[in-house]
């Protein structure tokens, strides 16, 4: 693709030089089917996931606190993106990569305000009109779903394909999807644009989530 030069530039930073692509995993205690979080990391990392996210909405802070410091080390160690869902505080506890924000979370501004440049920062949307103004605050990555129905988010809002590719075609920035993301709509997703797959139970609820992150991440085969 002809921009992704331009953006693995864009999204350098001083203290590391990671890109935003391939298999984004999100882990959520409530989607591993009963197994401990930091085992379903293990099977993705293995899978080939370049992206693990830990969302957590229902733990006191500071088990969230204490599962992130494990993670971390965890992706650190396999050179794997660490994002931590809506705690831009715990980014700097658990020297984490970067926080995942939503639309009604902290916004990109404040997130500067507590690690500058350095860390990064993503941010969801659903209408091209939020894309392009997460781009300009400068969000690191914009993500945009849900592309397909999906039963992890209760108050999601619909975004689809084509919404997708008019993002594509209004941003440079690095391009998540997220939503309803299977093996059997993958390469569908990545055709329309998508640098990076986010998914959660694709691979998380999976009786083999090692082999079901390696069918998603072979789909960027020659991409």
């Amino acid at each position: 693709m002809a921009y992704l030069n331009l953006k693995i530039t864009m999204i350098s930073k001083e203290h590391y030089n990671k890109n935003i692509s391939g298999l984004y995993v999100i882990v959520d205690p409530d989607f591993v089917l009963g197994r401990s979080p930091l085992e379903v990391v293990d099977m993705a990392i293995e899978g080939g996931a370049r992206i693990v996210q830990y969302r957590d909405k229902n733990s006191p802070k500071s088990d969230i606190l204490d599962i992130c410091n494990n993670i971390s080390k965890k992706c650190q160690n396999s050179g794997v993106i660490f994002i931590i869902n809506d705690h831009p505080d715990l980014v700097l506890s658990t020297d984490a990569d970067g926080v995942h924000v939503g639309q009604k979370d902290s916004s990109i501004k404040s997130c500067r305000k507590l690690f500058g440049n350095e860390k990064i920062v993503g941010k969801s949307n659903a209408t091209v009109k939020e894309a392009i103004e997460s781009s300009q605050l400068g969000a690191d990555y914009v993500a945009v779903g849900s592309i397909f129905p999906t039963s992890t988010k209760k108050d999601t809002r619909p975004a689809g394909l084509d919404i997708l590719r008019s993002v594509r075609d209004s941003i440079n920035t690095p391009l998540v999807a997220i939503g309803g993301i299977n093996e059997k709509n993958a390469k569908e997703v990545i055709n329309a644009g998508a640098d990076s797959i986010c998914v959660a139970t694709a691979v998380t609820a999976s009786a083999d989530p090692k082999t079901s992150a390696e069918i998603l991440a072979e789909k960027f085969s020659g991409v």
